[in-house]
């Protein structure tokens, strides 16, 4: 095994088993699926906002407006 890729595993490993630790950890004060589904009610109307623009932008928007606009000669694309 290269000493690169025996690195690269390790690294692997230990982001995985951090998250699935961390994923464990927090899991424990839900009650339900519903307390985990809709962030208890709590979340700031922002950071709803926040991730619906980080769900919606993706790299189909970067790549395919300025794709859009050079093929059609126009600017009309728009991402709903």
């Amino acid at each position: 095994m290269d000493g690169r890729l025996a690195i690269d595993t390790a690294v692997l490993l230990v982001y995985f088993v951090l998250i699935i630790s961390i994923g464990l950890y927090m899991g424990r004060k839900e009650e339900n699926l519903a307390d985990f589904v809709l962030g208890r009610r709590q979340i700031a109307w922002w950071a709803i906002l926040a991730s619906l623009i980080a769900a919606e932008t993706s790299a189909g928007t970067f790549f395919g407006t300025p794709g859009e606009g050079f093929t059609f000669r126009n600017y009309t694309y728009l991402q709903l």
